[in-house]
């Protein structure tokens, strides 16, 4: 009893740790208002800005939301309470952009529009290409919202997040072998017996492995991706660490989907409750119809691995403005 006790406690000394490693750049939270999005023009050809092969198809499906395995999704049993309890889900069908947006997506859209641009971080913007491709930082949900209208996009609703971070509707094969779920590690079957394990460094930009530096360009690290095939003579492959990888089970994202894990945080439409999930409906959960706080997901280049999971959830005042909080986007199909 006394041992859980301080695993708990130690759990919340690490949280309070990471959060405050976030360095905000206002204080909004206090008396948040809402800008008005009135004046924003959706463009004509938003595939100027988001090429249209950014957008993924996510199929109409069904999964597990929340920490339902210690094994598989919570190795080290670091669950949190807002977490639980684990509830079947139902989505209808949507897309999903493969990377989160960019500083250059971000700020032509700021150019364009005369929105207020972001004040710049403590990294900096930079002015190459490379730099440009990092995600957008010190953005509100006002500021997500606004971009998205401009467009002609949303923000995903959590467990649309949820959902894709698992596979979406490509995620829902049998189990095999021990796969944790986001956490790592990922494991890659490549014959009968043998199989290649793809730890956490491979797959996000997290506190280990960006010298809690900045975020990285957006699609860096492994989608994950792998075509489905259990027949190991077929020629459908993926080289993974130069092995031939023919089938995996559920852990990995075969959406092709980037930086889902690490890099930014992701602003989520959700108002956040700790304890939504005990109420949750169950086709196409929008979240609380009020509340103080959005959802956030996905952890940042400054989180600890421990916290790395697709379970785990955050939130901020829609005002907040971080050093680790980005966008990305959905849309209907």
């Amino acid at each position: 009893m006394m041992k859980s006790r301080y695993q708990i406690i130690f759990s919340c000394v690490v949280l309070a740790f990471a959060l405050s490693q976030c360095k905000k750049t206002n204080t909004e939270d206090s008396g948040c208002v809402a800008p008005s999005l009135d004046n924003i023009v959706p463009l004509a050809n938003p595939t100027t800005i988001v090429p249209a092969t950014d957008w993924i198809k996510v199929e109409s499906g069904e999964f597990t939301m929340g920490n339902f395995s210690t094994k598989r999704d919570d190795p080290k049993n670091e669950k949190q309470p807002d977490e639980l309890p684990a509830h079947k889900v139902s989505l209808d069908g949507f897309y999903i952009s493969k990377y989160q947006v960019t500083m250059k997506q971000y700020l032509a859209f700021c150019d364009a529009t005369g929105w207020p641009k972001p004040q710049e971080p403590y990294f900096k913007w930079g002015k190459t290409a490379d730099s440009l491709n990092r995600p957008i930082v010190n953005v509100s949900w006002y500021d997500a919202k606004a971009y998205a209208k401009w467009v002609g996009a949303r923000l995903l609703t959590e467990a649309e997040w949820e959902y894709a971070a698992r596979g979406g509707h490509l995620g829902s094969a049998p189990a095999v072998d021990t796969m944790y779920l986001s956490g790592g590690p990922y494991t890659y079957y490549t014959g009968a017996e043998k199989s290649t394990k793809i730890d956490l460094t491979s797959l996000a930009w997290f506190r280990d492995n960006t010298s809690n530096q900045g975020p990285k360009p957006v699609g860096t690290k492994e989608s994950g991706r792998v075509d489905k095939n259990d027949d190991v003579s077929a020629t459908k492959y993926l080289t993974v660490k130069g092995e031939k990888v023919y089938n995996a089970g559920p852990g990995d994202n075969r959406l092709e989907t980037y930086d889902m894990i690490g890099n930014v945080w992701e602003w989520c439409e959700d108002w956040y409750d700790k304890d939504y999930y005990k109420n949750s409906p169950a086709s196409n959960p929008k979240g609380p119809q009020n509340g103080l706080n959005r959802v956030i997901r996905g952890q940042a280049w400054n989180s600890l691995k421990e916290y790395c999971r697709v379970a785990n959830r955050g939130s901020f005042s829609p005002c907040s403005k971080y050093d680790n909080v980005g966008i990305r986007l959905a849309k209907p199909l």
